[in-house]
C-alpha cells in the first residue's frame, strides 16, 4: 500500500508539473484561475513531462478511476497535450493515443510492480 500512495504522489507531481507548462501562446484558450496562477509561478517544462502527467491521467481513469479535482486536472493536461503536440487536433491527438495506449500502460504497471518488489520485506 505504501508504493501505492508513492505512486500517486508521483502522480499528483507529475500533473503539477504539466499545469504548470500549460502553454501561454494561446490566449484564447480559458483556465481555471488556479491554473493561471499555478503558470505565472511555475517554471517552463518540456512537452515530456506533459505526455507523462497525461498517461498517468489516463491510465487512472482507464483502471481506477479518478476523484473529481484529479479529473479537472486531468482534463487540463489533456487539453494543454493537444494545443501544445497536436495543434489542437482531436483526430490526430487520438489516432497517436490509439496507436501508444497499450505500450503506455503496460510501462507504468511495470514501473509499479517494480516498486511493489522493492518494498517487500
Amino acid at each position: 500500500m505504501k508504493n501505492l500512495y508513492t505512486v500517486q504522489a508521483a502522480a499528483t507531481l507529475l500533473l503539477a508539473l504539466a499545469l504548470g507548462s500549460a502553454s501561454a501562446d494561446n490566449p484564447a484558450q480559458t483556465r481555471p484561475r488556479a491554473t493561471a496562477s499555478l503558470k505565472a509561478s511555475a517554471p517552463e517544462q518540456p512537452a515530456v513531462d506533459l505526455e507523462r502527467a497525461f498517461w498517468v491521467c489516463d491510465h487512472a481513469a482507464s483502471t481506477r478511476g479518478v476523484d473529481r479535482v484529479t479529473g479537472i486536472a486531468c482534463g487540463i493536461v489533456t487539453e494543454n497535450l493537444k494545443l501544445m503536440k497536436f495543434n489542437g487536433d482531436f483526430d490526430a491527438m487520438l489516432a497517436w493515443w490509439r496507436q501508444r495506449k497499450i505500450a503506455e500502460h503496460q510501462a507504468l504497471e511495470a514501473a509499479v510492480a517494480y516498486a511493489d518488489a522493492g518494498s517487500a520485506p
